[in-house]
């Protein structure tokens, strides 16, 4: 427990090391002397920032777009950029009379691989050099949501699975651990999805920043994103408790099976309230009806009243420990 502490404090350190205003806004000035755009070009990127390329390649052109009388004027000089290619944003322009994008961005990959796309595409296309931006980003694709109700299906086949056979306890197969921790780490996601939900779509200025420039730590953060990324912490350290106590207190059959409940269990809620996330006055409701049948269903039947006078177990009702088969009267 002592490692664990010292661990998560290591983590917190190094957390609150990085700073979000390491890169600067990008303005026309600092891009390129002759860019003029009547004033600063207002995005989340900057100047220096770096992208890495996800899609299977990205044209880019040499020559810089020019305004011409019949639109735009992109010339034929063309390269390529690849996927996991890093490139660094180097300068943005606005032209007017693009219909498909007004905002071209030069990017560079190196030193003979420069040149502009459209903004959309390019953004389309990347993802910020940063591993808190890539997984914000793969945890909010399509893939990631087909892959995470896969594994919700998997597992209630398989717990319907173990019902049906005979030589399994059925207090096994449900989620079966007699704390408060679990409760609370189920309940505790639920929340923090629906503050991030409300993230998203009511304040999505705030977001778009903290995607680009992406910070662990909640000091000198909004109200709104330092609750979430206090509560990200939180969600962390009971995780650790539960997972504990599920693999201390159990064997090693009901352990995986209540792992993998538990796990398919915060799937179910997470991918619930991403569904029900954009519209706020159908999420809150369901967040506090939620929040109260979990509470009821914790003293219902996860609390416990009892400990094993031998090994000290926690036990719902007296008789025989499932751990140490003392009897308890």
């Amino acid at each position: 427990m002592k490692q664990t502490a010292f661990l998560l404090f290591v983590l917190l350190l190094l957390a609150a090391c990085y700073s979000p205003q390491q890169r600067i806004v990008l303005t026309t000035a600092e891009a390129n002397p002759t860019d003029s755009l009547g004033g600063s070009l207002v995005r989340p990127y900057g100047a220096g920032y770096n992208f890495i390329v996800l899609a299977d390649s990205l044209p880019i052109i040499e020559q810089r777009p020019m305004h011409c009388s019949e639109g735009v004027d992109t010339g034929s000089d063309s390269l390529w950029l690849r996927r996991n290619d890093i490139v660094v944003v180097a300068a943005a322009i606005v032209i007017p009379e693009d219909s498909t994008d007004s905002v071209w961005v030069k990017v560079a990959r190196d030193q003979q691989t420069m040149g502009w796309l459209h903004e959309r595409t390019l953004l389309d296309g990347v993802v910020p050099d940063d591993p808190v931006s890539q997984f914000i980003h793969y945890s909010s694709t399509r893939q990631a949501v087909l892959l995470l109700l896969a594994f919700v299906l998997a597992v209630a086949l398989l717990l319907l699975f173990l019902r049906r056979r005979r030589d399994i306890r059925p207090q096994t197969v449900p989620f079966d651990v007699p704390s408060a921790y679990p409760t609370a780490f189920i309940v505790l996601l639920a929340a923090l999805t629906q503050l991030y939900t409300l993230l998203q779509h009511s304040y999505p200025q705030q977001w778009v920043r903290f995607y680009y420039y992406p910070t662990l730590t909640p000091l000198s953060q909004p109200p709104l994103l330092a609750i979430l990324l206090a509560g990200f912490w939180l969600f962390i350290i009971l995780g650790i408790a539960v997972f504990s106590q599920i693999l201390r207190r159990q064997q090693l059959l009901d352990a995986v099976i209540n792992a993998l409940t538990l796990l398919a269990t915060c799937a179910a809620v997470y991918l619930f309230f991403i569904a029900v996330g954009p519209w706020q006055w159908v999420g809150w409701p369901c967040l506090l009806l939620f929040t109260a049948y979990s509470l009821h269903y914790y003293f219902r039947h996860a609390r416990v009243n009892y400990l094993c006078g031998r090994c000290g177990a926690p036990l719902r009702q007296l008789g025989r420990c499932p751990y140490c088969d003392a009897i308890n009267e």
